[in-house]
Order: structure tokens, then sequence, then C-alpha cells
């Protein structure tokens, strides 16, 4: 329950720890999300910028550092390699 003195924004905020934990854990969810989206043949038409916006990045670049980051490879790279998969040989 949260204190009647503070502001909805407040409560809503997301917690911080001193390690940034619930931050990495966040942006892990939203690259796992994305890279669900980059994979998915459904999507093959939506522009990797508009589902870097969808999962809550504000700048292409910041995205894709964090997915190369993360996954050792472009987004660009991923779809190619996840989507020529999914058309076979």
């Amino acid at each position: 329950m949260t204190a009647p003195d503070r502001s909805a924004q407040e409560a809503a905020a997301p917690r911080r720890t001193g390690c940034g934990l619930s931050t990495r854990l966040e942006t892990g969810l939203r690259l796992e999300g994305a890279r669900g989206d980059l994979a998915d043949p459904a999507q093959r038409a939506v522009s990797i910028g508009y589902i870097a916006t969808r999962w809550g990045f504000t700048h292409h670049a910041s995205f894709t550092r964090a997915f190369h980051g993360r996954y050792h490879m472009t987004p660009t790279d991923y779809r190619h390699i996840s989507l020529d998969a999914e058309d076979g040989p």
C-alpha cells in the first residue's frame, strides 16, 4: 500500500537499487520482447525502429547497442538469420 503523501507518479516509478538490478532486469525483459518480434514472420514488414519504440527504447542507437551487447549481433542480423531459418532452404 502506498503512503498517502506519495504522488501517483512516484508510486508508479520503477524501484532503483544500488546496483541497478531493477533496471537491468527491465531492460532484459524488453530486449526479449523485441527479439521475439524480430523473429516473428508476421512482423517481417514492421520496422526495427518501430519494434524498438514499442518495447520502450527511445533511441534506435541505444536499442542496437543493448541488443548487440546481449545477443552479440545487431537486430538486423538477428532478424535476417531468424527469418531465413523460418523460410528454410
